[in-house]
């Protein structure tokens, strides 16, 4: 099924917005069939995508409602906004670096941060969960990686990332002298293990019945084979790989922890990466457009019930929305359009 989500053209939206994006760049591949949703479908993609946008700027609009953001905008601390930016630009690297590690296709540096930039651009049109794994999937795919291949590595790049993100934590914990996170409860592992058996399950059963879902289980099997190969055969690209994974979140906590003493914040890292992270898991979870309206809504809380007044809260998550959002995106649609051009997206 991923296969064959990958493999329809470009031009089937996903969503509407972001079908308007793609369908104004240049196809690079003119051969390619050329579906046309039907009106219908057009119609309430459009409607759900308007009530999303609504939905969210209703949310941000009563968050900001209640601070003077344009006071404390005007004391924000210009050095601070622009260590942000440089952290935000080094984690696009970090991202880049996270990919081609796990990459048995060779992929220039530059062009992996080309990718990571279309990324950004794209993620305001669509779910953050949808951007990042589709658009990275693809741009290997047209990098010349099998279907299968591009999956696996996009998805030891996710994996990558999860694991290092805990191993960040950990380490801010150790280094702060704070009580991290406890272990989680026997309840939680064995509910975790159970559903874990219980899809392994699933996926064997639907593949004795099914000669296409076990024809798709083998092949992301021999994937993940080849992916562990391409690990044992390139040891320092998978380190750089796992490395990279860890900078991505720790730049990101990095950036977000300037934006908060720009606005005039004071708080310990280790809770500033609890609230982030925090943040960041709320804006994969909501179905909007780069997680607006959830994202900012789970920051402003945060903030404020670690001590931050709202005024600082809210200045605080606005110039973080701006520094990683929609500054990358500028640059990013540009990019995107270059890709495409290219025959790379």
């Amino acid at each position: 099924m991923a296969s064959a989500l990958l493999d329809r053209p470009v031009q089937e939206p996903v969503t509407a917005p972001l079908a308007a994006a793609l369908t104004a760049l240049p196809s690079a591949a003119a051969a390619a069939p050329v579906t046309v949703a039907p009106a219908a479908r057009k119609r309430w993609s459009l409607a759900g995508a308007v009530i999303m946008l609504a939905a969210a700027a209703t949310a941000v609009g009563v968050e900001l409602s209640q601070a003077n953001l344009a006071g404390v905008l005007a004391r924000v601390q210009p050095w601070q906004a622009a260590a942000a930016a440089g952290w935000i630009l080094l984690s696009l690297v970090a991202a880049a670096y996270n990919l081609t590690g796990f990459s048995a296709v060779r992929v220039p540096l530059w062009r992996s941060l080309q990718a990571q930039l279309a990324i950004s651009g794209l993620r305001v049109f669509t779910p953050s969960a949808v951007s990042t794994p589709v658009v990275a999937t693809r741009f290997l795919i047209r990098s010349g990686s099998s279907a299968s291949d591009a999956l696996a590595t996009a998805g030891a790049a996710q994996a990558a990332q999860l694991v290092a993100t805990v191993a960040v934590v950990a380490g801010l914990t150790a280094v702060s002298g704070a009580s991290g996170p406890g272990l989680p409860s026997p309840a939680t592992v064995g509910a975790v293990t159970a559903g874990l058996a219980a899809a392994l399950a699933i996926a064997v059963l639907a593949g004795r019945r099914s000669e296409r879902v076990r024809r798709v289980i083998l092949e992301a099997r021999a994937s993940a084979a080849r992916l562990a190969r391409h690990a044992r055969g390139h040891p320092a690209r998978a380190l750089g790989g796992l490395l990279a994974s860890a900078a991505l979140t720790l730049t990101h906590i990095l950036a977000f922890a300037a934006c908060v003493a720009a606005a005039g914040g004071r708080l310990p890292v280790l809770t500033l990466a609890a609230i982030y992270l925090g943040g960041a898991t709320a804006g994969s979870l909501l179905p909007t457009p780069g997680g607006i309206g959830g994202v900012e809504a789970a920051l402003i809380a945060g903030l404020t019930a670690a001590g931050v007044s709202m005024p600082v809260a809210t200045a605080a998550t606005v110039l973080s929305r701006l520094v990683a959002v929609w500054l990358p995106a500028i640059p990013g649609w540009w990019t995107a359009f270059r890709l495409r051009q290219a025959g790379l997206l």
